[in-house]
């Protein structure tokens, strides 16, 4: 696939990176998300280095995603005894019928 060049700014400076065509949009979105969480966390904190708010925001947007697996994984384990629960009480039916 076309690789295609963007910039993108987070914490006010400018970075420019290459992309496969088509997931420019999508990068963008990641860039402002990680814009955002920095951005949140010099408020709250200041006069710390940018290297310190990019650690801060890495530790942040992890901690993000490791709930988000979390929940994922109790979804499908609820789904998974769901879905058993239902798989025994149609074959109950079936057996009866």
């Amino acid at each position: 696939m076309p690789v295609k060049s963007l910039r993108v700014e987070i914490l006010d400076q400018v970075y420019p990176l290459r992309v496969e065509e088509g997931d420019e949009a999508f990068t963008r979105e990641v860039a402002a998300h990680v814009d955002e969480r920095m951005r949140a966390i010099r408020n709250d904190v200041t006069g710390l280095s940018d290297l310190t708010y990019a650690v801060l925001g890495a530790l942040a947007i992890a901690e993000e995603l490791r709930l988000a697996r979390e929940e994922i994984a109790q979804f499908n384990a609820t789904v998974g005894t769901d879905a058993d629960a239902l798989a025994e009480q149609i074959a109950a039916v079936l057996d009866e019928a």
